[in-house]
């Protein structure tokens, strides 16, 4: 049995804004909000229930017997390929479908992923906003954005414990990639590159040296997170720091840079 509420408002504005800042300009900055807030949100799935549901509590909460059926309701692609439907709200319900009598879940990321995940072979995902953002989600998708973001400004607060060395196998791979993004960045000076061990979590970190103030610094992080993505394995991360700042001075001191910006 499951418990519904009818009587929360779905509206995720947030949400919204996130899929119009990405689709706008894709960069690790808007693919990391849209996915931050795509996991906090609560949707509307389009489903079928049979029996049809009569009875709602003195709470306003609609309760879910054991013989009651569920259907999400899906929408294929030029390819035969299907995806679970997924709303904002119920304004992007009518643009996509003027149906008032449409029957709706709330649903969150992890039910979307377990719906994907254990669903037929022909769903491929789910689809969000279709008829307007129209942002598809393939379970492709879906594993990488289990995982956290690889890259990423490192804070470090009072308190943070911090240990800098030499990783057991260096990635040479990644920091050929990284260094030749760089050398298409006349702002940076050098950078440097160790094994990051900050409150028992590892990480590479990526120190960066300016020659002169950037007009747009986190593009460029996101420049070096791109580059070393597709050599990142699962469960190893990216952090970024500059080198004027305390991190950064403490890790550079002794040590020797991957990256220096030809003469």
């Amino acid at each position: 049995m499951a418990d519904i509420d009818i009587n929360r408002p779905i509206t995720n504005p947030s949400l919204v804004d996130a899929m119009d800042k990405l689709q706008r300009n894709v960069t690790l900055d808007t693919e990391s909000s849209f996915i931050k807030t795509l996991r906090e949100a609560r949707l509307l799935a389009p489903v079928v229930i049979t029996p049809s549901l009569e009875d709602i509590d003195k709470d306003g909460k609609i309760v879910l017997k054991e013989d009651t059926s569920i259907s999400f309701q899906s929408i294929k692609n030029e390819k035969g390929e299907r995806f679970f439907l997924v709303f904002t709200d119920w304004d992007a319900i009518f643009h996509w479908r003027k149906e008032p009598d449409q029957q709706t879940l709330i649903v969150t990321f992890d039910d979307l992923n377990s719906l994907s995940a254990n669903s037929r072979e022909s769903i491929q995902g789910f689809v969000l906003n279709p008829g307007s953002h129209n942002v598809i989600i393939r379970k492709e998708n879906l594993r990488a954005i289990n995982e956290q973001p690889p890259a990423g400004e490192v804070a470090v607060g009072a308190g943070t414990k911090v240990l800098l060395g030499e990783p057991k196998k260096y990635p040479r791979e990644m920091i050929g990639a990284i260094s030749d993004y760089l050398k298409t960045q006349p702002a940076v000076k050098q950078a440097f590159f160790m094994l990051m061990m900050r409150n028992e979590q590892q990480s590479f970190l990526v120190v960066v040296d300016w020659l002169a103030a950037p007009a747009d610094k986190k593009a460029v992080y996101d420049g070096i997170g791109q580059a070393a993505l597709p050599h990142l394995r699962q469960g190893q991360y990216l952090d970024l720091v500059a080198a004027d700042e305390e991190l950064g001075k403490s890790a550079v001191e002794n040590w020797q840079p991957f990256y220096t910006v030809a003469d």
